[in-house]
């Protein structure tokens, strides 16, 4: 029986994908695919194409294994590599030693471990940015071939060859086709035809039988890919028929909506792989050859070839409300390329199956800037110069917060009104640093500042925005591939300069200036006795994380979420035992949040949200670090509040994932998903859940969040939301006061120990609230365009349109104030039934209501409830219920009318006379650009 049993074993591992030196490492890999539905079980994410990445060992072998990578664990192709070298497990073929002494479970364990600052081995790098470990070596063996030093590289053989299989099933509609399996090589690759026959060679053995002969390559959307692709076409070879590229699978001019909305801006045409950070700007409408994993801001998106919904870019434009979608072809569509040469204005629309542009006329285009104008955020300022430079944040309140933003920025702030809150639980000891000591630290930089935002060049070139605040070497990083980019740079670097730019350069930009400037002794020693004080019952071996507040952060008109940074310190870093730890000291950590206020991002975000930069300071939030090995989940919850009548209606929306696997910054190119949960409330009915969404980590029906904690959230955080929605509107009269508030929250689940205390007490397992902040729009309808109207402010912010409707019989004139909402607005559903902010009847002469002629009776919706039942997009109707004091004095206490003809004033009605005709006050930027569209 042995023997059987050991064979029983081998099949287990090759089914569940052990490949490794040692038959127990499961390196998350399978080397062959039996059928077409075990393909599936193993790589289908719900999206199309079905897509498992390939790796192939000696690749300059006729024969031998092949490993799919398994999509749910990898999400590029280099982690396979460096997951088994970083867990001592070598690969075939490859003269690379293993790193011996480490163990991780995952790839996020292994992003999780070196971002605290280890020494990276193997070669391995950090993206600029941080968000991607990735491998140069690797690529290397894959793509070029190893060379010796001094050896061209077209003589070099690969050693690896790798590939993504794609599968699209059989298909009877829109019309029949057979499944297409084909591999497809990385878009950088450029094969000749012995590679690819390679390729064919090996990869065809691992398939089912009935699949080998159909396998086909896929050509990426690059030059040299597809060139290649007609060559073996034309030369009618044994794969001539076996290649093809995207545009056979779709057709061109085929569209698909990710991100629906209506836009304007300026074609710009991006060819593929040539993305810089600074090249675009925020009222471009971009055509992408290709898919990069990031864009700065801009108006609209359209790429020539499909997304995924899940793709970094769709997930990153739905995130800023960008309209996006493809258009098959787009890049090579010579209306589109003679648009953006002329320089025209353009309106884009999307859809979920149209994406249509329209060019604007010369007055179109003036009236579209006029539209959009240039808003002005104001910031409010205070005299720093006898404020503290230390504020606890756990001894504040909720009605203190909105006074407190300019002392410490808006998410001290927040963190102040959480803290006030007996039920929910924040951070140890939260501490701000206020503004005062960043306002020092720049006094004698004040005037480099001044110049810098004076000169000419700095303001209109964009090249010379990210150079001189970023510096050069993170000017390169972010512009690789970029060659319009590399060339103004070097033209720019042998120009000659001011003395303010001359030194900007010397310094590493304004970010270096600010933050390798010595902090002042004085103020470190205040700090430090301070936060020793603070955090005295802290560890030394526990870390602080020092995180951005800034003034120009969470008020009215910019969010700011994300543009500023956090950085780790620790107050005795000389008694840490990793040496990255070591260098992190209190000041270090200060200093770059306080140069983070200057970095391109936030700059370029602030100037189009019309942030006046030098009125901004910058504030840090102090509180005790959260080890990734502590967290048992992360995530964000958005809780709304809206009152309706008498009713109180709360949703909260939970997006939480397992571990530190970050809910809002997760590795770009990954495919984890978090679970997704909602917890509903309406009056004082029982809450009710729905599970909306697995998470990518857990089993099937296996929860992150238990219903008993989803509930305890919703318990803990309604007293917050009320008490928000409350203070809001204290100040308003109170027909503007906003009728709903959206909180946005980060939380932490810790195990027990967290924060680690030098008593060596263990404090228990719980949810942990850090973050708060509201998530809404500032109004930009003109309050006198609407003749003053008494609307909530919630729902002016989120109008799409304002129209008065007129009403008149033989007996009366009937004006309501109406306002639609944009589709889609969390809590505000006034799409197609708007809500109506004031009502005005006058009497006519001869009027059989019984009322004197002329009498004009006027109230707000706070006096006049109306609701519109059987209205339909042809069909207006009203009913307004009158309330006291109002309907006594007026005589009657409700009225109605029908663009049909019924109307009513108290008990009178009639079945016709009513005659109903709209008149648009204002209307958004969106809602006037859909009108040229046919």
């Amino acid at each position: 029986m042995r023997p059987l049993v050991l064979a029983s074993l081998a099949s287990l591992a090759a089914l569940l994908g052990c490949h490794a030196a040692g038959a127990s490492f499961d390196d998350h890999t399978r080397s062959s695919i039996a059928t077409e539905a075990e393909y599936f079980a193993f790589a289908d994410l719900g999206t199309l194409p079905v897509a498992a990445k390939i790796e192939i060992t000696r690749f300059g072998e006729p024969t031998g294994p092949v490993h799919y990578l398994d999509p749910r664990f990898y999400a590029l192709h280099d982690e396979w590599y460096f997951f088994r070298l970083l867990n001592g497990q070598p690969i075939d073929g490859l003269d690379v030693a293993p790193v011996a002494g480490l163990s991780f479970d995952s790839i996020q364990a292994i992003y999780a471990y070196y971002r605290e600052g280890r020494p990276l081995p193997l070669g391995l790098k950090w993206s600029s940015d941080m968000t991607r470990l990735y491998s140069k070596a690797y690529y290397d063996y894959a793509l070029w071939g190893w060379c010796a030093e001094g050896t061209p590289r077209s003589s070099c053989p690969r050693k690896l060859g790798i590939a993504t299989l794609k599968v699209w099933p059989e298909r009877t509609v829109p019309a029949p086709r057979a499944a297409i399996w084909a591999f497809e090589l990385e878009v950088p690759d450029e094969p000749d035809e012995a590679i690819l026959t390679r390729f064919f060679q090996r990869i065809e053995p691992s398939l089912p039988p009935d699949v080998r002969p159909n396998l086909r390559w896929l050509a990426a959307s690059s030059k040299p890919q597809l060139a290649l692709m007609q060559a073996i076409r034309q030369g009618g070879g044994p794969y001539a028929n076996r290649v093809f590229s995207i545009y056979d699978v779709v057709s061109p001019g085929e569209t698909q909506g990710y991100t629906l909305g209506t836009t304007a801006g300026y074609l710009k045409r991006v060819p593929m792989g040539s993305v810089g950070k600074a090249s675009l700007k925020p009222d471009d409408i971009v055509v992408l050859e290709d898919v990069p994993d990031a864009l700065p801001p801009v108006a609209g998106i359209i790429t020539s070839v499909p997304q995924t919904p899940q793709s970094h870019l769709a997930l990153l434009a739905a995130a800023r409300g960008t309209p996006n979608g493809s258009v098959v072809g787009a890049f090579d569509d010579p209306d589109l390329a003679l648009l953006a040469s002329e320089g025209h204005a353009v309106a884009l629309d999307v859809g979920a199956t149209q994406v249509r542009w329209h060019a604007l006329t010369a007055t179109q285009e003036s009236e579209w800037k006029n539209r959009v104008g240039k808003s002005t955020v104001k910031i409010e300022q205070i005299s720093w110069q006898k404020a503290p430079y230390v504020v606890p944040l756990d001894q504040g309140s909720l009605g203190e917060m909105r006074a407190s933003v300019p002392l410490i920025g808006g998410k001290c702030a927040g963190l102040m009104a959480l803290a006030s809150m007996k039920l929910i639980e924040t951070p140890f000891a939260p501490t701000a640093l206020t503004i005062r000591g960043e306002a020092e630290h720049r006094l004698p930089i004040d005037a480099t500042i001044t110049a810098l935002l004076d000169d000419v060049e700095f303001a209109h070139d964009r090249y010379a925005r990210y150079l001189l605040l970023e510096g050069q070497q993170a000017f390169q990083l972010a512009h690789v591939g970029d060659a319009e980019a590399m060339a103004w740079l070097a033209a720019f670097l042998n120009d000659r300069h001011s003395p303010t730019t001359t030194a900007l350069l010397a310094a590493g930009g304004l970010r270096g200036l600010i933050g390798d400037a010595p902090l002042s002794p004085i103020y470190l020693a205040k700090i430090r006795d301070a936060l020793e004080a603070r955090f005295a019952p802290l560890a030394s071996s526990q870390g602080l994380r020092f995180r951005s507040s800034s003034t120009a952060e969470d008020v009215e008109g910019f969010n700011g979420a994300g543009v500023y940074a956090s950085y780790t310190g620790f107050l005795h870093p000389e008694a840490q035992s990793d040496k990255a730890a070591k260098k992190k000291t209190i000041e270090r950590a200060i200093a770059d949040v306080w140069a983070s206020y200057w970095s391109f991002a936030a700059f370029e975000e602030r100037a189009n949200a019309g942030v006046p930069h030098g009125d901004g300071h910058m504030a840090v939030l102090v509180e005790p670090r959260f080890e990734d090995a502590i967290e048992t989940a992360n995530g964000v919850a958005l809780l709304g509040i809206a009152r309706e009548g008498d009713t109180t209606r709360l949703d909260l929306r939970v997006n939480v994932q397992l571990g530190a696997v970050s809910v809002t910054n997760p590795p770009a190119g990954t495919t984890t998903a978090p679970e997704i949960d909602r917890v509903t409330r309406d009056g004082t009915a029982a809450p009710k859940i729905l599970r909306v969404q697995d998470s990518s980590e857990r089993d099937p029906g296996a929860f992150v969040l238990s219903d008993d904690e989803l509930l305890k959230m919703l318990g803990d955080l309604s007293p917050l939301a009320v008490a928000w929605l409350d203070d809001q509107g204290a100040s308003l009269p109170a027909p503007e006061q906003p009728l709903s508030v959206l909180l946005d929250l980060e939380f932490r689940r810790v195990a027990e120990g967290w924060p680690a205390l030098a008593s060596g007490q263990k404090l228990p397992p719980r949810i942990v609230y850090k973050q708060v902040r509201t998530l809404g729009r500032r109004p930009w309808v003109d309050a006198a365009k609407i003749a003053n109207a008494p609307v909530p402010r919630d729902v002016l912010a989120a109008a799409s349109r304002v129209v008065e409707e007129h009403c008149t019989t033989k007996h009366f004139e009937l004006t309501v104030t109406d306002v639609y909402t944009d589709p889609g607005v969390w809590l505000l559903d006034y799409a197609t039934k708007p809500f109506s902010a004031r009502a005005a009847l006058k009497f006519l002469e001869g009027n059989e209501v019984g009322l004197p002629a002329n009498l004009m009776l006027t109230g707000p919706h706070t006096l006049i409830h109306m609701y519109h039942p059987g209205m339909t997009p042809s069909r207006w109707t009203i009913v307004g219920l009158v309330q006291p004091p109002l309907g006594p004095s007026w005589g009657f206490d409700i009225f109605s009318a029908d663009a049909t003809g019924p109307w009513s004033i108290g008990s009178k009605a009639e079945k016709t006379g009513a005659k109903c005709t709209p008149m648009t006050l204002v209307e958004s930027t969106g809602e006037w650009l859909v009108k040229f569209f046919p």
